[in-house]
């Protein structure tokens, strides 16, 4: 979460930037042409103190010190050059969730943040930090155009010179970047210079900067930076990050990832301490890192410990340190609301604006608000729920879904990240008196024709991370979370909004409640949830279930199909079905039907459960094994049903919205046979050539996700005048004139005729396929050719019954309607006007 902190007495005047340089730089050196600026009053006492700090932690170990308060080491040590570029390391680890996070908080929000910093300002960013994240801000402030000058304060000259050797000068238009070489205390001295104070400053604390100091220092060390209110100069505003995760679970894998990349940057620390005191007061061999997270005090601790006993080197005494005895290493403190609210009381700030990730909200649900954005419909979404999902079940996306996804723009981000999955692989036990499984059949996932698109697995929550920046980038809907439904009642007396919802916030301290009134309601809390209760819907159940145990690990395995989807079935040892996921992570679905001891500890939920379940796994892939270090979730779920649907068979019965399937009107002519009233529009592999440009697109790219009804006339070939004049006709008639012209706004007209593209001219064409803006001139988007050149491989056969007719076969012609959601409404002919009219008369009330 960030914070947009200013203390109470500050005032917003904006100021002129100080662009001489010269007159904030006393001794500076150049990295990339890039200035540092050397503020450290005396800088060889930073080796000296450090020597220092660890000499003391050293004594207390033979000391009572130890039993009362403990031993620390400073964490100082942890930030020379080579830990910086261990901790980057840190960041890329799939589990830990905070920079990933952080940056997609700053990419979502980064115009109004960088709103809220006045120009002239002095950006100065207590540690280097990480580029990845500060780059984002850097950059949505160029674009601006706020003339600001960025400082990244730092103890590393290296880690400033690699920092700003990606930001030289000319970059940026409107950005200068610095650096300065010093400790918190030098930034400190230096900021309060009197050509300095005057300047208005932004003190940025990305990352989890602040969760490293001690509770009780954090508001002093902020209020430090302050202008006393008797002085002159301007105190500066904070734009500070907050981890604000107590999930035991979550935070423990953040710092204790399977790579070992958290363990590397701890020990280096060791490593430094026995630099700097120039002997190997700790032998690397025998000292390691644990990671604790301490609920009481919110915060994860990571501790050095020697695995035996062990002396401190040979100088000062041989000081003995027993097996398993802690020293602590760094802390990271964890800021929930509560927290942050008391922090910056204490520190004299007041919250002025905020920002936290997207949390909360299945994908139904999400999916509902995102054409709730695309229609610019006044609506409403509460979810009950404090955080988006984890670690879902639904972790598999079929080729209707993407279909949607790629209709609303965001396939790119969905394929970017998933896994492909194009074979399913069956195992079973056949004739093996040992219980062994071989492989008996290897199919394709889906039918070849069935979509552009595959089946893909994909983390739920990263799902709903792409659904919750689409929906905040639209900014039409606001999704609020932590709100709790509490009463229904359909028998309201508004006429317009017959709906009526009591709901309870659950965030505010008094949960005050609040009443609704909607004209409908759209329940995506599942078959179990609270609408179906409220409604008195029952539902329908199987007589037959069976619980699932449900983990993610990244597997260590012999089983040669680890990375294809497998349904396993052994008689012996029990069934499971696995699912290669991102990061090399596998999904097991295991089995849990028997009463043995290890289904019973599988079933507890306890820490031993995930060792428990794959070991059943793993008896019923006999003759292979299966080991893991990581595991990223475990979940029990109960199923009734356990087929995968791909979505795409689905069949709208006739409504206002779906003609009569019965129409008269077949498309077996046109080489769209599969085409149905009532069905999604299935010519998923048709490619069509734009009229004016020449582009290649298919058919089904013209129809996004924006709410708009979609009327695709295929006018067969345009070189018989006889074709020609009817399309003349169908564009003039009262149809297009009245209904059409009428409903512009909610219904795109396209146009694809059979001719060869360079044997029509674009003028020749209807107006009402390409309408006049007075602004933006012709729209050049809806008239395209789908005739197939025999010497150009580039399409498919033609959607109007191909290009290979010759000029003078009769090539038939057929409007398609289609809803918004891509399914087929409607099929008729060119001379089906008023049965067309009829339609457009039911579906929009005229």
């Amino acid at each position: 979460m960030f914070e947009n902190i200013l203390p109470i007495q500050l005032t917003h005047q904006a100021q002129r930037r100080l662009r001489d340089a010269t007159s904030i730089a006393q001794t500076s050196t150049t990295a990339a042409n890039s200035t540092i600026i050397d503020i450290r009053p005396h800088p060889e006492q930073t080796e000296n103190t450090l020597r220092q700090s660890i000499q003391e932690s050293l004594n207390k170990i033979t000391s009572d010190q130890w039993s009362e308060a403990g031993v620390d080491m400073p964490s100082l040590l942890l930030w020379d050059e080579q830990g910086l570029r261990y901790f980057e390391d840190v960041t890329y680890s799939p589990s830990y969730y905070l920079t990933n996070e952080e940056i997609g908080l700053l990419e979502k929000n980064k115009y109004k943040i960088a709103e809220r910093i006045e120009p002239g300002s002095m950006l100065v960013e207590l540690g280097s930090g990480n580029l990845r994240k500060i780059k984002i801000l850097l950059e949505a402030l160029d674009e601006l155009g706020r003339d600001v000058d960025y400082f990244a304060l730092d103890v590393s000259l290296p880690e400033l010179q690699r920092t700003l050797a990606l930001v030289p000068p000319g970059h940026f238009n409107h950005v200068r970047c610095f650096g300065l070489l010093g400790t918190y205390d030098d930034g400190r001295e230096w900021l309060n210079k009197p050509e300095i104070q005057s300047r208005p400053k932004t003190l940025l604390s990305l990352g989890s900067t602040l969760g490293s100091f001690q509770r009780h220092e954090v508001a002093d060390f902020l209020k430090s930076f302050c202008t006393p209110d008797n002085a002159a100069g301007r105190s500066p505003s904070y734009l500070i990050g907050f981890d604000g995760c107590k999930d035991a679970n979550r935070v423990f894998k953040a710092y204790n990832d399977p790579e070992g990349a958290n363990q590397r940057f701890v020990k280096n620390g060791l490593c430094r301490a026995n630099q700097i005191l120039g002997y190997d007061a700790f032998d690397l061999n025998h000292w390691h890192v644990k990671g604790i997270w301490e609920a009481e005090n919110g915060r994860h601790s990571q501790y050095y410990y020697p695995d035996t006993d062990v002396s401190l080197g040979d100088r000062d005494g041989m000081q003995f340190v027993p097996a398993g005895k802690s020293i602590l290493a760094i802390q990271s403190h964890k800021y929930d609301v509560k927290d942050q609210n008391e922090l910056t009381e204490k520190a004299g700030l007041d919250i002025v604006d905020s920002w936290s990730s997207g949390q909360g909200y299945s994908p139904a649900g999400l999916m509902a608000a995102c054409w709730a954005s695309q229609c610019n419909m006044i609506t409403r979404i509460i979810d009950q729920k404090p955080g988006r999902t984890r670690t879902g079940h639904a972790d598999g996306l079929h080729s209707r879904t993407l279909e949607i996804m790629d209709s609303l723009g965001l396939i790119d981000h969905i394929l970017r990240q998933a896994v492909v999955e194009s074979e399913m692989c069956y195992w079973a036990c056949v004739d093996d008196e040992f219980g062994n499984i071989k492989r008996v059949k290897r199919t394709s996932s889906q039918p070849e024709n069935l979509s552009r698109f595959g089946q893909v697995l994909l983390n739920q929550g990263l799902i709903e991370d792409i659904l919750i920046q689409h929906i905040n980038e639209i900014g039409r809907v606001n999704v609020e979370w932590q709100k709790r439904a509490e009463m229904l009642d359909l028998s309201s007396n508004f006429s317009d909004n017959p709906v009526m919802v009591k709901v309870k916030d659950l965030a505010n301290s008094n949960q005050e409640t609040e009443i609704i009134h909607a004209r409908y309601i759209v329940a995506c809390d599942g078959s179990h949830g609270w609408t179906r209760e409220q409604l008195h819907v029952p539902m329908e159940t199987h007589s037959e279930e069976s619980t699932w145990g449900v983990i993610d690990i990244a597997p260590i395995t012999n089983f040669p199909d680890v990375r294809q989807s497998c349904a396993i079935r052994s008689e012996i040892n029990g069934s499971i079905m696995t699912a290669p996921r991102e990061n090399r992570l596998l999904r097991l679905y295991i089995q849990l039907k028997g009463n043995d001891e290890l289904e019973k500890v599988a079933r507890q939920g306890s820490e031993e459960s995930p060792k428990a379940l794959v070991k059943i796994a793993e008896r019923a892939m006999k003759p292979y094994y299966l080991r893991y270090k990581y595991c990223e979730g475990v979940d029990k779920v109960r199923e009734q049903y356990a087929g995968f649907m791909s979505g795409t068979g689905v069949v709208y019965e006739p409504s206002i919205l779906v003609a009569d399937h019965d129409t008269k009107f077949r498309l077996s002519r046109a080489g769209m046979e599969d085409v149905k009233v009532g069905m999604r529009l299935t010519c998923f592999n048709k490619k069509i050539k734009n009229q004016a440009d020449g582009s290649m697109k298919h058919l089904l790219s013209l129809l996004r996700s924006t709410g708009v009804w979609r009327l695709l006339v295929f006018a067969g070939n345009l070189r018989q005048e006889a074709q020609l004049k009817k399309l003349n006709e169908f564009a003039t008639s009262s149809l297009a004139e009245n209904h059409l012209h009428k409903l512009s706004s909610f219904v795109e007209s396209f146009l694809i005729h059979a001719s060869p593209r360079d044997s029509i001219d674009f003028f020749d064409i209807p107006e009402m396929f390409r309408p006049f803006d007075e602004t933006f001139g012709w729209d050049y988007g809806r008239i395209f050719s789908d005739f197939e050149d025999p010497e150009d491989n580039s399409l498919s056969n033609g959607v109007n019954g191909g290009g290979n007719h010759e000029p003078g076969n009769d090539i038939m012609e057929f409007v398609i309607l289609c809803r918004p959601d891509q399914h087929v409404a409607w099929i008729g002919g060119l001379d089906d006007l008023e049965e067309l009219k009829r339609m457009f008369a039911r579906i929009f009330n005229m």
